[in-house]
């Protein structure tokens, strides 16, 4: 029987690891503060924020997945090693807001032909019937 795995780096195959193929769960208190943490952070003038060390595995992936959803950026650092002592923590990053003020006076009204509108309408229609 042909095992399974999916092909990494440089053609290698390798078996999912077994925490990859859980769900990364938590009990519904902890969602909830870590959602209030992360409200808070977005709605104060921080730039970054940074989680205590001492969080679960599914604690780190709970908060990778709402800051993926919020448009918030994460990093960790730590190594998680038991040897060097340095535990794993999360660092959130908001993206730069862009002014939408700034520059109004130097853009540019495009202008397209007849042809040229029907062609995009054509190809918008297309595309939203996908």
């Amino acid at each position: 029987m042909a095992r399974k795995g999916r092909i990494g780096r440089k053609g290698r195959k390798f078996k999912e690891s077994k925490r990859k193929r859980q769900k990364s769960s938590v009990d519904e208190a902890t969602l909830i503060r870590l959602n209030k943490q992360l409200e808070e952070f977005r709605a104060s003038e921080d730039e970054v924020y940074t989680f205590e060390a001492g969080l679960s595995w599914n604690e780190r992936s709970v908060i990778h997945q709402l800051c993926w959803k919020m448009g918030m950026k994460t990093k960790r650092s730590g190594g998680g090693c038991k040897v060097s002592g340095r535990k794993r923590c999360i660092s959130v990053y908001k993206n730069k807001k862009v002014s939408t003020m700034k520059g109004l006076d130097s853009l540019h009204c495009l202008e397209f032909s007849e042809v040229a509108k029907e062609v995009l309408m054509d190809l918008f229609k297309t595309l939203s019937t996908w």
